[in-house]
């Protein structure tokens, strides 16, 4: 089952294929000629044989760069999808921080754990790292340094137009994190949902 899912997604594995059925049942027609002793049909055959197995070496030699080629491209597409899938995840976690920290009374959400401080800054890092792929998932990230003696960061997080998650970093610490759609702050987990859908939807 597996090798067929494999010759079903290159092309150049499924030509190579048809042509190399192709062969063998020329191949065995010849043979049965052959025994049967019938030589007019036999040099047809022969003819034939001769033929195909020169397109099936043509092919093969013009198949592989292209195989070689389409199992690269897969390897790089798996490899953006994980990648895709982290920062996915990275946004899921800072978001479930955000809402489990909620006060609302100044709907801000703060006084993190240590355990929830390491993740916020784990996700960002990883976002960061990754900026150049979370234009696919339709996400920006940027920074601005708000004090260098004190280490304090503003990150911001824009997913689409509507969405868009900032908070305060100090030495590494977060002091905050406000997530806002449509310019209102997000106050239940439902909101959240909503809009990691969106992104989880853009995953290649």
């Amino acid at each position: 089952m597996v090798y067929f899912k494999i010759i079903k997604k290159y092309r150049s594995l499924q030509l190579f294929l048809i042509v190399l059925i192709s062969l063998i049942i020329l191949i065995i027609l010849f043979s049965v000629c052959k025994l049967l002793s019938n030589y007019e049909v036999y040099d047809t055959l022969m003819g034939m044989v001769s033929i195909l197995a020169a397109v099936t070496a043509s092919i093969i030699a013009v198949s592989i760069p292209f195989l070689m080629k389409e199992l690269d491209n897969n390897e790089k597409k798996k490899k953006t999808i994980t990648i895709q899938e982290k920062c996915y995840n990275a946004l899921h976690k800072i978001s479930q921080v955000y809402i489990d920290n909620l006060d609302k009374k100044s709907g801000n959400s703060k006084n993190f754990s240590i355990i929830e401080m390491s993740t916020i800054s784990n996700s960002l890092n990883l976002l960061k790292e990754f900026k150049k792929v979370l234009f696919d998932l339709d996400i920006s990230y940027d920074d601005i340094l708000l004090d260098v003696n004190i280490n304090r960061v503003m990150k911001f997080i824009y997913v689409g137009d509507r969405c868009r998650i900032y908070t305060q970093i100090e030495n590494n610490n977060p002091l905050y994190i406000n997530i806002e759609i449509d310019g209102q702050k997000v106050k239940n987990h439902d909101e959240i949902v909503s809009f990691l859908g969106v992104v989880k939807s853009k995953i290649i």
